[in-house]
């Protein structure tokens, strides 16, 4: 596939040399999210590489950032669930957040490998507002339609 040509080489672990590559998925919402786990899924197992489920979770201003209305603990097994069918290792990372592009800055490294599930409509074919976000920030995105 051509995926391996088009990252970046500090994608990779340089501190240990037997850790993986990471596929990041952004949960959007659930139909997108399973979407992006599928192929997120195939391409993690031919790079040989784990996945990260980023999960944001909106805390309102009145609360704390780190008191939100929903345990965390709560949010994390429920995506868990999702992340318990794939053949590679998935990890669920809930990143409380103010707004969802914060979530996206403090939780993805330079250049990170990204998936994002989008819904196809007929006046913006297959890709997101999130998605030319994220490529104008350097990562490698990678966008599937649910």
């Amino acid at each position: 596939m051509g995926f391996q040509n088009q990252l970046q080489p500090d994608t990779i672990n340089p501190c240990h040399p037997g850790a993986s590559l990471k596929v990041n998925v952004i949960c959007t919402d659930l139909h997108e999210t399973l979407a992006a786990l599928r192929a997120a899924g195939r391409l993690a197992c031919n790079l040989h590489a784990e996945i990260d489920l980023l999960v944001p979770q909106l805390v309102p201003y009145p609360l704390e950032l780190h008191h939100p209305p929903i345990a965390k603990d709560f949010t994390a097994r429920r995506f868990q669930t999702l992340a318990d069918g794939q053949k590679v290792p998935t990890s669920v990372q809930v990143i409380l957040c103010r707004e969802r592009e914060s979530a996206w800055r403090q939780a993805l490294n330079p250049h990170s490998l990204v998936v994002i599930g989008c819904r196809k409509h007929w006046w913006k074919p297959g890709e997101s507002r999130l998605a030319r976000a994220l490529r104008r920030r350097g990562h490698e995105v990678i966008s599937v339609a649910a």
